[in-house]
């Protein structure tokens, strides 16, 4: 797969190539590593997500292992006739919901950040305030 540098890379050049369309581009993965990142002086996650981590051992000779994120939901696609499957506690907070999906309360953020950038181009009003959207994302998780 390309590297996220060529594909921004590539991308950028398409989008300077169009005149006259509206096109926002946002870094998901940017996005994503910022949410995780980010700690209060407590060493809390500011965004209010639930981060389950793995430690997995790096390749020899790697300096260090990689980190993954545990999703929320552990069971196959169709859970076996009687079967209860395995969802996490904290369902509402955690990043992911399966291997591949992030959770409705990380989409509730992404939108937050989606929202900031369709501002700075002037498409959209201003998104909600971090503590505005913490309580916005809570509820959303909950319905």
């Amino acid at each position: 797969f390309p590297s996220h540098d060529i594909i921004n890379e590539k991308l950028s050049d398409k989008i300077a190539a169009l005149q006259n369309d509206h096109i926002g581009f946002i870094d998901s993965k940017g996005v994503l590593t910022k949410m995780i990142g980010a700690k209060n002086t407590n060493g809390q996650n500011l965004y209010g997500l639930t981060l389950d981590q793995q430690a997995i051992p790096g390749a020899p000779g790697a300096a260090n292992d990689a980190v993954a994120y545990q999703a929320c939901y552990k069971g196959g696609y169709v859970p076996a006739p009687g079967s209860t499957p395995d969802i996490c506690s904290n369902v509402a907070t955690e990043l992911f919901w399966d291997q591949v999906h992030p959770s409705t309360y990380t989409q509730c953020w992404l939108s937050n950040f989606v929202q900031d950038v369709m501002n700075q181009k002037q498409w959209s009003s201003a998104p909600l305030s971090q503590t505005q959207q913490l309580d916005y994302c809570a509820t959303a998780s909950k319905l």
